[in-house]
């Protein structure tokens, strides 16, 4: 095993380790920047997608259907033959539009690759280095987050059986392996505590409608969602169909101004309905007054749940260098 990538697994593995439950993502969960940890670690080496911005760019699933997890698994990053599976073929492609352009996808999962169109890098590496905590990016430059690229790693047509069959967090490592490669990049960890919410239970207890697996939600206009997921019911209001607390917190970290974790304890799976405004919360451009907040807070105590103020050290990573990867 090369030294870089196991330094890699030694970071990964240390941020994998801290104390706080929950998810986290993108820049949307701001907490300031620079921090304290340890040395520069170099991560190195040779990358999925998830379906809308909630879902985190795969840093969790959204759906009861998602947690099959195409039959993979996990830490199995092997082909048929045994031998570690690399993509064939990795390109990326500058775009003329920013990286928050409304036209800008993610590409779908499946088939023979992985990637993105027209997005930041700071969201490609988010998702790659994505733990079940909180993320939080820092110290990377500024083109990292403004400007868009396209991304898209593909495997050998020999390997797609075997890449069908993957656990999606192997997918991740394989995403991270090229980005960081691509990126030159030397990061290090950082575990200050920042300012959080906790999504706990109101008094009274939780008013959650449990998913009843098999059942569909009228959305209006002829729409449908079924099978778990989410979709905006209209303007700012978003209903998540199947959710978990994890994945509500996690959502619910992009619409206000610091990271939001689950502390509920509860474990199953609900329909929730919560008018969480147009835009996502942009730390660069927004006050924390502007977020929405007091509207998503009176929605959350109609399902009885609240969110409390508290401090956590999140799954930071600060990027010490990063380079612009080589167009094909």
């Amino acid at each position: 095993m090369r030294g870089d990538a196991v330094l890699l697994a030694l970071a990964v593995t240390f941020l994998m380790a801290l104390p706080v439950s929950g998810l986290g993502q993108d820049k949307a969960a701001p907490a300031g920047r620079g921090g304290t940890a340890g040395p520069s670690t170099t991560v190195g080496a040779a990358a999925p997608t998830s379906a809308q911005d909630d879902k985190g760019n795969g840093a969790a699933p959204t759906s009861a259907q998602d947690d099959k997890r195409n039959g993979g698994t996990p830490g199995d990053e092997t082909a048929m033959n045994g031998v570690p599976m690399k993509f064939d073929v990795v390109s990326f492609k500058r775009c003329e539009t920013s990286a928050g352009h409304p036209k800008n996808t993610i590409l779908p999962v499946g088939g023979d690759s992985f990637g993105w169109e027209c997005q930041s890098i700071s969201r490609m590496l988010l998702f790659a280095f994505a733990t079940d905590r909180p993320l939080r990016l820092s110290g990377e430059p500024a083109w990292v987050d403004d400007d868009a690229y396209s991304f898209q790693a593909k495997v050998a047509p020999e390997d797609l059986a075997a890449w069908g069959k993957l656990d999606l967090e192997v997918k991740r490592a394989m995403v991270r392996d090229v980005l960081v490669d691509a990126l030159r990049m030397k990061v290090h960890v950082d575990t200050t505590p920042r300012p959080v919410y906790d999504l706990v239970v109101a008094k009274g207890g939780a008013k959650l409608t449990a998913y009843k697996p098999g059942s569909e939600k009228d959305l209006g206009g002829g729409r449908k969602l079924a099978g778990g997921g989410m979709a905006s019911v209209s303007p700012g209001v978003v209903f998540y169909q199947a959710t978990t607390m994890a994945q509500l917190a996690y959502a619910l970290t992009f619409r206000v101004d610091r990271p939001v974790i689950d502390k509920t304890g509860l474990a199953d799976r609900f329909d929730v309905q919560l008018t969480m405004g147009d835009q996502h919360y942009d730390a660069k451009t927004a006050k924390a007054e502007d977020t929405g907040i007091s509207e998503i807070m009176d929605g959350l105590k109609q399902l009885g749940l609240r969110l409390e103020s508290a401090k956590a050290p999140l799954n930071g990573l600060v990027v010490d260098h990063v380079e612009r990867p080589e167009e094909d």
